[in-house]
């Protein structure tokens, strides 16, 4: 199974492809009276790596530590190599391990790496997204995040999965979403980490596939999260998102007067505000008022006009999400939340991308996809 936050280079052995290569036992009977230990199962597959990477380096090709992982979830006979988050699987039987390593290992490299050829690599994955070029962004973002470790650009390597996770979100491809989510998670939650605005956007991104997956205690913690990380910098629009998107979680999961109080702190935050119209200030009280009139049974008993004063109240928030980023609306039972489908940085200064989509064709729905 693969290990969140390990090794770069992970390889996952079915149980046929275990005993492939498993050493051989060669030791003599004396040996074994004795109590020699016998060799380790990877000892062969670790030995021969080795010399992959001996020979590699003399290229100017870095070859990482590898793992070898025991992965009972894999067909028997299959063995999975993953660089980074790339993963490709293989047949014991007809492919070579070192083969497949080594094309692999060259295919991700480029000369002369440093900061700026993996920025410029970032750069690149963005530009396909914004062309709707989503298999080449994922695949151009497979190798800056790679790469990006091992120049030690951490910035960059969220950025990447962040991109990834967007565009599997664009596909309703949620396991894979969460695994690279995960991944950023596990690395802005480092100590030294320091870039609240990539903060924020995975805790968002992570607390949005939480929701798709119906976990919506989860997400609205993470949603709070976001909302932790951003508050400092003091930028009303993306506070004010991470609130909003925390009030409609709340509101699937019925926890009326949790969401009365995160709505009033969106109201103390827009009154203050130059950024909003005011049309916006007016819904909120009147979905505020709204709520706050009814007991939770009478609001379940009024389910559409809660609905329907609601729904005024998001197209609002989505057409001003929709000026400032490359935006995604999910359905999170009959309420919507919003994610960003990539991010990108230059240096340690964070950029918003911008997309036409009035006409709602990103929005995730009923026949909608992104291939």
């Amino acid at each position: 199974m693969f290990q969140f936050d390990s090794n770069l280079i992970q390889v996952e052995l079915g149980n046929k492809a275990m005993q492939v290569f498993a050493t051989k036992d060669t030791r003599g009977i004396l040996d074994k009276l004795v109590g020699q230990a016998p060799p380790g199962w990877a000892d062969d597959l670790i030995r021969a790596t080795n010399q992959l990477k001996d020979k590699l380096e003399q290229e100017g090709i870095i070859l990482p530590r590898v793992l070898f992982v025991p992965s009972p979830e894999l067909p028997p006979k299959m063995f999975r190599i993953t660089l980074g988050v790339a993963a490709d699987d293989f047949d014991v039987y007809k492919d070579n391990y070192l083969a497949a390593l080594e094309g692999k290992v060259r295919a991700y490299q480029i000369p002369n790496l440093t900061k700026e050829s993996v920025g410029r690599l970032l750069n690149e994955s963005l530009g396909y997204m914004l062309q709707k070029k989503f298999q080449e962004a994922m695949e151009v973002s497979m190798r800056v995040y790679y790469l990006g470790s091992q120049v030690e650009y951490s910035t960059a390597r969220v950025a990447s999965l962040l991109n990834m996770a967007g565009i599997c979100l664009l596909n309703s491809k949620y396991e894979e979403a969460y695994t690279a989510a995960r991944q950023a998670q596990l690395l802005v939650e480092k100590d030294g980490f320091y870039d609240p605005y990539l903060k924020f956007c995975v805790h968002k991104t992570i607390a949005n596939v939480a929701a798709l997956n119906k976990s919506y205690k989860d997400s609205a913690e993470l949603f709070y999260q976001a909302y932790l990380d951003i508050e400092p910098s003091g930028d009303e629009q993306y506070i004010i998102d991470a609130l909003y998107n925390e009030a409609s979680v709340l509101m699937v999961m019925n926890s009326y007067k949790e969401c009365t109080n995160v709505l009033d702190k969106i109201v103390s935050y827009i009154k203050n505000s130059d950024e909003y119209d005011k049309e916006i200030l007016l819904k909120l009280y009147e979905m505020r008022a709204f709520i706050g009139d009814f007991t939770a049974e009478e609001l379940r008993a009024r389910l559409d006009d809660l609905k329907r004063n609601y729904d005024e109240l998001s197209r609002s928030f989505l057409l001003k999400a929709q000026d400032t980023a490359l935006t995604i609306v999910s359905k999170c039972g009959p309420c919507l939340i919003t994610a960003f489908a990539g991010a990108v940085m230059g240096g340690d200064k964070y950029f918003t991308v911008s997309q036409n989509n009035v006409n709602g064709s990103n929005i995730i729905g009923v026949g909608v996809k992104v291939s």
